[in-house]
Protein backbone atom coordinates (compact mmCIF):
# COMPACT_ATOMS: atom_id res chain seq x y z
CA UNK A 1 0.00 0.00 0.00
CA UNK A 2 1.24 3.31 -0.92
CA UNK A 3 1.95 5.97 2.06
CA UNK A 4 -0.94 8.57 2.43
CA UNK A 5 -0.27 12.22 3.20
CA UNK A 6 -2.99 15.25 3.83
CA UNK A 7 -1.74 19.16 3.43
CA UNK A 8 -3.88 21.88 4.83
CA UNK A 9 -3.26 25.59 5.02
CA UNK A 10 -5.01 28.05 7.00
CA UNK A 11 -4.56 32.22 7.06
CA UNK A 12 -4.29 33.33 10.17
CA UNK A 13 -4.34 37.00 9.74
CA UNK A 14 -0.54 38.26 11.23
CA UNK A 15 0.53 34.53 10.28
CA UNK A 16 -0.29 31.32 8.60
CA UNK A 17 -0.29 27.85 9.58
CA UNK A 18 0.12 24.54 7.31
CA UNK A 19 -0.37 20.95 8.25
CA UNK A 20 1.00 17.55 7.15
CA UNK A 21 -0.93 14.86 8.28
CA UNK A 22 1.09 11.69 7.28
CA UNK A 23 0.77 7.79 7.33
CA UNK A 24 3.87 6.49 8.56
CA UNK A 25 7.19 5.26 6.29
CA UNK A 26 6.35 8.16 4.30
CA UNK A 27 8.79 10.77 2.69
CA UNK A 28 7.12 14.38 1.95
CA UNK A 29 9.23 17.07 0.09
CA UNK A 30 8.32 21.03 -0.37
CA UNK A 31 9.82 23.53 -1.98
CA UNK A 32 10.88 26.68 -0.17
CA UNK A 33 8.81 29.04 -1.70
CA UNK A 34 5.71 27.35 -0.23
CA UNK A 35 5.89 29.55 3.04
CA UNK A 36 8.27 31.20 5.02
CA UNK A 37 8.39 28.49 7.94
CA UNK A 38 9.69 29.64 11.13
CA UNK A 39 8.66 26.66 13.25
CA UNK A 40 7.08 22.71 13.24
CA UNK A 41 5.11 22.07 16.07
CA UNK A 42 4.49 18.35 16.53
CA UNK A 43 1.22 17.04 17.48
CA UNK A 44 1.27 12.98 16.77
CA UNK A 45 4.24 10.91 15.45
CA UNK A 46 7.50 10.68 14.68
CA UNK A 47 10.35 11.75 11.87
CA UNK A 48 13.19 13.96 10.76
CA UNK A 49 12.71 16.81 8.29
CA UNK A 50 15.95 17.56 6.29
CA UNK A 51 17.62 19.58 3.65
CA UNK A 52 18.18 17.52 0.45
CA UNK A 53 21.44 16.06 -0.56
CA UNK A 54 22.33 17.16 3.16
CA UNK A 55 23.29 14.77 6.42
CA UNK A 56 21.24 17.66 8.28
CA UNK A 57 18.35 16.85 9.97
CA UNK A 58 16.19 17.71 13.00
CA UNK A 59 13.53 15.29 14.51
CA UNK A 60 10.34 15.90 14.95
CA UNK A 61 8.73 14.16 17.70
CA UNK A 62 5.62 14.93 19.06
CA UNK A 63 6.56 13.58 22.57
CA UNK A 64 10.09 14.95 23.19
CA UNK A 65 10.62 17.33 20.60
CA UNK A 66 7.54 19.45 19.91
CA UNK A 67 8.27 22.57 19.15
CA UNK A 68 11.00 23.11 16.23
CA UNK A 69 12.79 26.16 15.32
CA UNK A 70 13.28 26.26 11.20
CA UNK A 71 14.64 29.41 10.82
CA UNK A 72 17.82 28.65 9.54
CA UNK A 73 16.43 26.87 7.07
CA UNK A 74 13.74 29.46 5.60
CA UNK A 75 15.36 29.06 1.77
CA UNK A 76 15.89 25.67 1.82
CA UNK A 77 13.80 22.92 0.40
CA UNK A 78 13.14 20.44 2.76
CA UNK A 79 12.53 16.65 2.97
CA UNK A 80 10.14 15.03 5.75
CA UNK A 81 10.50 11.37 6.52
CA UNK A 82 7.77 9.85 9.19
CA UNK A 83 8.31 6.76 10.69
CA UNK A 84 4.52 6.52 12.23
CA UNK A 85 1.47 8.17 11.22
CA UNK A 86 2.12 11.91 12.15
CA UNK A 87 0.59 15.12 12.80
CA UNK A 88 2.95 18.52 11.91
CA UNK A 89 1.72 21.76 11.53
CA UNK A 90 4.43 24.79 10.36
CA UNK A 91 4.21 28.39 11.76
CA UNK A 92 5.20 30.41 8.75
CA UNK A 93 5.27 34.42 8.83
CA UNK A 94 3.43 36.23 6.01
CA UNK A 95 6.93 37.48 4.59
CA UNK A 96 10.45 36.67 4.55
CA UNK A 97 11.40 39.49 6.74
CA UNK A 98 8.88 39.00 9.20
CA UNK A 99 10.42 37.23 12.67
CA UNK A 100 8.78 35.93 15.28
CA UNK A 101 9.56 33.95 18.56
CA UNK A 102 8.18 31.19 19.85
CA UNK A 103 7.31 29.19 23.24
CA UNK A 104 5.36 25.78 24.81
CA UNK A 105 2.63 27.67 27.33
CA UNK A 106 2.00 25.50 30.09
CA UNK A 107 1.08 28.11 33.21
CA UNK A 108 -0.63 31.65 33.40
CA UNK A 109 1.72 34.29 31.43
CA UNK A 110 1.80 38.07 31.22
CA UNK A 111 1.23 38.86 26.85
CA UNK A 112 2.27 42.10 25.13
CA UNK A 113 0.58 43.50 22.22
CA UNK A 114 2.50 41.59 19.91
CA UNK A 115 1.72 38.11 20.87
CA UNK A 116 -0.75 35.42 19.49
CA UNK A 117 -1.68 32.36 21.24
CA UNK A 118 -2.16 28.82 19.31
CA UNK A 119 -3.99 26.19 20.57
CA UNK A 120 -2.29 22.76 18.12
CA UNK A 121 -3.89 19.54 20.46
CA UNK A 122 -6.46 19.24 23.33
CA UNK A 123 -8.79 21.66 24.43
CA UNK A 124 -7.33 24.84 27.32
CA UNK A 125 -8.77 27.32 29.22
CA UNK A 126 -7.49 30.76 28.99
CA UNK A 127 -9.27 33.70 30.85
CA UNK A 128 -12.44 31.68 31.78
CA UNK A 129 -12.63 30.97 27.41
CA UNK A 130 -12.30 27.83 25.88
CA UNK A 131 -9.60 26.99 23.01
CA UNK A 132 -9.99 24.24 21.24
CA UNK A 133 -7.37 22.36 18.42
CA UNK A 134 -6.49 25.17 15.93
CA UNK A 135 -8.12 27.97 17.51
CA UNK A 136 -5.83 30.89 17.72
CA UNK A 137 -5.61 34.68 19.38
CA UNK A 138 -4.34 38.06 19.45
CA UNK A 139 -3.86 38.72 22.79
CA UNK A 140 -3.49 41.99 24.67
CA UNK A 141 -1.03 43.40 27.27
CA UNK A 142 -2.17 41.92 30.00
CA UNK A 143 -1.99 38.51 32.69
CA UNK A 144 -3.39 35.53 31.49
CA UNK A 145 -4.62 32.41 33.36
CA UNK A 146 -4.37 28.88 31.87
CA UNK A 147 -5.19 26.04 32.74
CA UNK A 148 -3.58 23.51 29.39
CA UNK A 149 -4.12 20.49 30.71
CA UNK A 150 -2.78 17.97 27.96
CA UNK A 151 -3.42 20.84 25.33
CA UNK A 152 -0.56 21.85 23.29
CA UNK A 153 -0.52 25.72 23.51
CA UNK A 154 2.29 27.60 21.34
CA UNK A 155 2.65 31.59 22.33
CA UNK A 156 4.12 33.46 19.35
CA UNK A 157 5.61 37.23 19.43
CA UNK A 158 5.84 38.71 16.44
CA UNK A 159 9.24 41.13 16.49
Amino acid sequence: MIPSCQRYFRNCDAFTICCNISDGNNIISEHHDLGYLLYHIGVKGVGRVGIPFSSDYKPLDAVNNNLVDMKDWIDEHKIYTTDEHSELYGFNSMNRNQDWDARIVRDSFDATIRDWLVCFKGMSVVNGKPMKKLDYAKLDEKHYDVYADDALLVLFTKK
